[in-house]
């Protein structure tokens, strides 16, 4: 992903760079905020914010368990399209695996699809 534009820019790499210290310094004044507060303000503070992060860390799970499915999926598309590109020019020699390679030679264009297998250009016949 960090190799594809907006974020190979020298600004988004300052903008990374700088962001950890924004929120650490941000997440800091927030304390220091709720320390000057009525204690049962603070608590209501403290407890969003203790739902918020717990939402978050259930959405991060759940994300990684859709990749972890889409993986799965692909494998096992890779595995059918390799055992037919496998059929096809087995029967039929070269032609065949000409024009099977024009049907099942295409680009990847999603970064995550392309490191799953290795490769931004992916060609079963290569």
């Amino acid at each position: 992903m960090f190799h594809y534009p907006p974020f190979n820019t020298p600004t988004f790499r300052n903008f990374a760079a700088t962001s950890l210290s924004v929120v650490d310094r941000a997440e800091e004044e927030v304390r220091h905020a709720l320390k000057n507060l009525p204690e049962h303000v603070a608590a209501t503070f403290r407890g969003l914010a203790t739902d918020i992060k717990m939402d978050q860390h259930s959405q991060r799970v759940d994300t990684e368990a859709r990749w972890d499915a889409v993986d799965g999926r692909l494998d096992h598309l890779t595995g059918l399209l390799q055992m037919l590109v496998g059929s096809k020019s087995s029967k039929g020699g070269r032609k065949a695996k000409a024009k099977t390679g024009k049907v099942f030679g295409w680009h990847i264009l999603s970064p995550h699809l392309a490191n799953h297998v290795g490769y931004h250009s992916l060609d079963l016949l290569a």
